[in-house]
């Protein structure tokens, strides 16, 4: 779940600062369990391992971990909210998801 910020007309070295806030839905029997983190920080203008930035979250860290630590049954979504603050430009990517396999 990251964000990024490319523009050709610049140099690699030149850094921005992005704003990233992710949130996680799991919804099983009509019930929904929320994870919400954000992060703030500087990124570099490279598209070559420079401007990816924010979570690489396990299901045990959003608190959706069965006891082997893989994803509960249920349907998820997974949203990222990506804003570059200086311009207000703001990029939204979402994944839904159903995972089916008893814990």
């Amino acid at each position: 779940m990251m964000g990024g910020w490319t523009n050709d007309a610049l140099a690699c070295a030149r850094r921005r600062l992005l704003d990233v806030t992710i949130l996680i839905d799991r919804v099983r029997s009509g019930n929904t369990t929320r994870f919400r983190d954000e992060r703030t920080g500087l990124v570099q203008n490279c598209a070559e391992g420079g401007p990816n930035f924010g979570f690489q979250l396990t299901a045990s860290q959003a608190g959706m971990a069965c006891p082997d630590r893989t994803w509960r049954p249920g349907r998820y979504t997974f949203v990222t909210n990506t804003l570059f603050r200086a311009r207000g430009l703001r990029a939204i990517a979402s994944l839904s998801f159903r995972e089916t396999d008893p814990c």
